[in-house]
């Protein structure tokens, strides 16, 4: 028998996981000694400071423990990464102990059988995808080509040769070598632009493969917690909408708090994550502080000590004709979707009030609206507020919102408002479901 086997068994779905970590944490969880509060999401919808505000009502808060398992078809370092970090808060604090989990969604269906019943509270948090996935874009396409040493860019380049043989990956590297010197002479970096106009071709199959997992994986998700809360209705389902969360922190944050049964979640400031050790896995398994700070991916999010309020700049999104076609499509075919279904699911507790929608935001001195910055969002709220209209007359002034939205935004975002209407009718009877 392996080393491996003789240290790990095997799930039914074929997973290996790590018997004495897995064990222990079942033992704490059916004992009453471990509640785990687990935050899913595509990348770049804001689950980064979800995760920090809502450490502020438990003991503490791992992120992304179960980084990239899918590449090693096993779960045991984030059972082992979670075993130790609960071992150590036990050092702190006497009796059970409350943790916040943070994860893209990267897990296999097999993989997710096994960590769902460890979980006592489920938290989804999705972002309008034009806005979600021009992030990914630009924050990838800033690793990318931000200046590295020649070593770091001879090991991805070899790294890219041995293991995705790919051509793109060759190209990019030698962008980065030409990034690197051309800083050293200019001491000048490319701006955000810059760098997504110039590495784009190189990572676009990157973003489409990424986006199109974590998006499936996510509507697989929700349907199996849905099955595991119908024999474990003791736990709890939330649905956060990202933008829903900048435009009504205190509501959204004190929404979570009830159903949670937790103390008040402070939405307008409060201690810095990193002063207050923000636990992050460094390649060897420890507290990775100065990476959380350089790195692009959560540095903002990690180091805030509020949530911000949407922004006219960077809460617009861009048109569909931004992105390169085989992206859009996708937009259009995957990821528009699964929002839609998302911020339609009576569990979602960050939706403004139908006159919070319609009205200017709070702190923009230019009195702008939702529908002013993000139309696609402004369009997806009001289907979900209809659904959920006591009466006639509320259903009359979301129609007009939408019908204004079409008539101001068709050219730029009609078949976006074409998808979101298709994903509603294809839902059925909504109204029976949520209420």
């Amino acid at each position: 028998m392996g080393k491996h086997a003789a240290t790990a068994k095997k799930s039914k779905g074929g997973v290996y996981v790590a018997p004495s970590a897995f064990r222990k944490l079942q033992q704490l969880v059916s004992q009453g000694n471990l509640e785990i509060t687990h935050i899913l999401s595509p990348p770049r919808t804001m689950s980064t400071i979800l995760e920090v505000a809502l450490t502020e009502a438990v003991h503490g808060q791992i992120h992304e423990p179960f980084r990239k398992i899918t590449k090693r078809n096993n779960i045991q370092r984030g059972f082992e990464t979670i075993l130790a970090r609960v071992e150590e808060l036990h050092q702190i604090h006497a009796g059970p102990i409350q943790i916040v989990v943070k994860d893209i969604a990267e897990f296999t269906p097999e993989q997710w059988r096994v960590w769902m019943p460890l979980v006592q509270n489920y938290v989804f948090i999705v972002r309008e995808p034009h806005l979600q996935t021009r992030s990914l874009i630009k924050l990838s396409a800033i690793q990318a080509l931000s200046p590295k040493n020649p070593f770091q860019i001879a090991r991805t380049q070899l790294r890219g040769i041995l293991s995705e043989r790919s051509l793109g990956r060759f190209f990019l590297t030698t962008l980065q070598a030409l990034e690197f010197v051309r800083s050293k002479l200019t001491a000048e970096v490319q701006t955000g632009e810059e760098k997504i106009r110039n590495t784009l071709p190189y990572i676009e199959n990157a973003i489409l493969s990424f986006n199109r997992d974590t998006y499936r994986s996510l509507s697989h998700y929700l349907e199996s917690v849905e099955e595991h809360l119908l024999e474990s209705p003791h736990k709890n389902l939330i649905i956060v909408h990202g933008l829903g969360l900048k435009m009504i922190p205190a509501e959204t944050l004190g929404r979570i708090a009830d159903v949670l049964g937790w103390k008040d979640l402070p939405a307008l400031g409060w201690s810095k994550s990193v002063g207050r050790k923000f636990y992050d896995q460094n390649p060897i398994g420890g507290i990775d502080k100065q990476g959380v700070i350089n790195s692009p991916w959560h540095r903002r999010a990690a180091t805030s000590d509020h949530i911000d309020r949407i922004d006219p700049i960077r809460d617009a999104p861009p048109p569909l004709a931004w992105f390169p076609a085989l992206i859009g499509e996708l937009i259009c075919t995957e990821c528009l979707p699964v929002y839609t279904k998302f911020l339609l699911h009576p569990a979602v507790v960050s939706l403004p009030s139908q006159d919070q929608l319609m009205a200017p935001l709070e702190g923009l001195v230019g009195g702008e609206r939702l529908e002013d910055i993000n139309p696609v969002a402004a369009y997806a709220t009001a289907a979900a507020l209809k659904v959920r209209a006591p009466d006639i007359h509320g259903q009359k002034k979301l129609d007009e919102l939408q019908l204004s939205l079409r008539r101001r935004f068709a050219e730029l975002h009609g078949k976006a408002f074409d998808i979101i209407d298709r994903t509603v009718a294809e839902l059925g009877q909504c109204n029976d479901k949520l209420h």
